[in-house]
């Protein structure tokens, strides 16, 4: 194992947005015995290499919790002390010798869906385990094509990718481990339902309507946002990735520039519509979840949820205490002015645009669809 000092850093963010060996300016210090990434408490794997078909893994100081972080691959870039990388060979005969949780529940989301808020909400539970977004998940969702040749690699990394974000390092063992994913990877959902039948699987998201006002709040503080051509849109894959190369949605009926409003209902279309198709064959392990039950009747949606992933009910007010926190404190993605929420409304114009588009959809024409109704 490659061990290596952090001379810099920096995120790179040319993989959809996920963490990157590249995020890091390295030298390298010497070699070390690669089984300590086995019980080693302040090692986490960090991302894939996939060019020199390597894991990395980075130490941290002991006093970072990455369970209490609104994001585990933030944290871990932040803080991130040291980075040790592994030949993919050794990290998946490690990976076979690390016993696998008794539950685990996966929480697959199209994001600005209250996700942060459920993995916060598992969190305060003794018996949980919860982390939201290691991204070496993300990465291997960015990489994965249409008809991808490569699915038997991902196929393999992804259980050794699992069984090192919950290796039991010496601390009590949680009857339950829990994973909040990043929107991206819905380009894995088939891997995942294939690949772990024994998890308990949740699907969140929200009406198009409220999920663009929230998404347009947040990326308006930063800057105006600009229309994009149809050229463009075609190949922006940061957040949609493979999902826009499967979807039925005509590309080639829009117009030469497409607004913020548009583009976002087409992402919004081409997550609704993946998650559609996959999960008839998978309605028993798979149950969707919306924003709306969860923030307006939240009690009501735990138990449900609770019901589902097989967590006890006697423990249901642990959990609605996160339900008075912002799940995102401490990060770009906070409320801007504490308590309150989303106070961006679209105007007629924008749900005028967001209809033309849904009407263009074989089969998804509502801002309220539903899966699974």
């Amino acid at each position: 194992m490659k061990r290596f000092a952090i001379l810099a850093r920096e995120r790179f963010t040319a993989d959809g947005m996920a963490v990157n060996i590249k995020d890091f300016t390295l030298r390298h210090e010497g070699d070390d015995d690669p089984a300590q990434l086995l019980n080693h408490p302040d090692l986490s794997l960090y991302c894939l290499d996939l060019e020199h078909k390597e894991a990395v893994f980075v130490s941290t100081p002991s006093g970072i919790d990455l369970k209490k972080a609104p994001f585990y691959y933030q944290a871990q870039f932040e803080h991130a002390e040291t980075v040790f990388t592994v030949s993919f060979d050794t990290f998946l005969d490690l990976s076979a010798r690390i016993s696998t949780p008794d539950t685990l529940v996966l929480i697959h989301n199209i994001g600005r869906c209250g996700s942060t808020l459920l993995s916060k909400a598992f969190s305060q539970l003794g018996s949980c385990i919860s982390y939201s977004e290691p991204d070496c998940f993300t990465q291997t969702a960015f990489w994965r094509s249409r008809n991808d040749p490569r699915d038997e690699l991902w196929k393999s990394l992804l259980p050794a990718c699992m069984n090192f974000t919950f290796r039991d390092t010496g601390s009590q063992r949680p009857s339950t481990a829990i994973i909040k994913f990043r929107s991206g990877c819905l380009n894995l959902l088939d891997l995942f339902l294939d690949g772990f039948p024994n998890a308990k699987h949740l699907f969140l998201y929200r009406d198009c309507s409220s999920w663009v006002a929230s998404l347009v709040g947040l990326m308006e503080r930063d800057r105006p946002l600009p229309d994009l051509s149809r050229k463009a849109l075609n190949n922006c894959r940061f957040n949609n990735g493979r999902a826009l190369d499967q979807s039925r949605f005509p590309f080639d009926q829009l117009g030469e520039n497409v607004s913020v409003i548009e583009r976002l209902t087409v992402s919004w279309l081409v997550y609704i519509e993946l998650v559609t198709k996959i999960h008839p064959s998978y309605a028993p392990a798979l149950l969707p979840v919306t924003y709306e039950e969860l923030t307006t009747n939240g009690e009501a949606c735990l138990r449900r949820i609770f019901d589902h992933c097989d967590l006890p009910q006697d423990n249901l007010s642990d959990s609605l205490s996160a339900f008075g926190q912002d799940s995102q404190a401490g990060t770009t993605y906070a409320r801007v002015e504490g308590n309150s929420g989303n106070k961006r409304q679209l105007t007629d114009h924008d749900r005028s645009q967001m209809q033309s588009i849904l009407s263009m959809h074989p089969f998804i024409n509502s801002s309220q669809y539903s899966i699974g109704s």
